[in-house]
């Protein structure tokens, strides 16, 4: 009988029945609290609750001390946090995922992380993360705006100066690039 109930919950999800797959969520987690598809009915149970628009309920039981724990979950609540702009629970979230498997974070969830730390000041702890991001072709033109700002922030002004003049001189066409300009313009005035 427990195996029974993610295929139909999923089933149920993909038919649109969120009340549904609510119901048989609470109902397997009532039968089965300890199950092995535990995380992967409570995922489809915020997803529900998310297509339903209760976003406050699903915030409130993916900060519970009791919820279950995996990678999807914790990614899921992490974008969740960020568009809520609440910083903490982002860089809290986002640093369990990483905890867990760093190599299955996808790169855009490792820039929230940073992100959420930087925008919360703690700039030591985002300057590795930005670093390692400063390989990835897509965000790495932030990365290294990030990396230079911490550098002039934390007193590393020749190595932030460095780090604007590269991302001016050989940046790719973005708007970090076009931002490290006047930011290198007035570090050096």
């Amino acid at each position: 009988e427990e195996s029974s109930y993610l295929p139909l919950i999923g089933a149920l999800f993909h038919q649109g029945a969120y009340a549904d797959v609510l119901k048989y969520a609470a109902r397997y987690e009532e039968h089965f609290p300890q199950g092995p598809d535990r995380a992967k009915v409570f995922l489809w149970r915020i997803k529900a609750l998310l297509q339903g628009s209760q976003l406050e309920t699903a915030v409130r039981l993916l900060k519970g001390k009791d919820r279950p724990q995996s990678l999807d979950l914790d990614l899921l609540a992490g974008r969740i946090f960020w568009k809520l702009k609440d910083y903490p629970a982002v860089a809290h979230v986002l640093a369990l995922a990483m905890d867990r498997d760093l190599q299955e974070v996808p790169a855009e969830d490792r820039l929230l992380r940073a992100e959420a730390l930087f925008l919360g000041g703690n700039f030591r702890e985002a300057l590795p993360l930005y670093q390692q991001l400063r390989g990835v072709p897509a965000i790495a033109d932030q990365a290294v705006y990030r990396c230079a700002q911490i550098d002039l922030k934390t007193g590393s002004r020749a190595e932030g100066l460095k780090l604007l003049r590269q991302l001016v001189e050989k940046g790719g066409k973005s708007g970090w690039r076009d931002m490290a300009r006047p930011t290198l313009a007035l570090e050096t005035f």
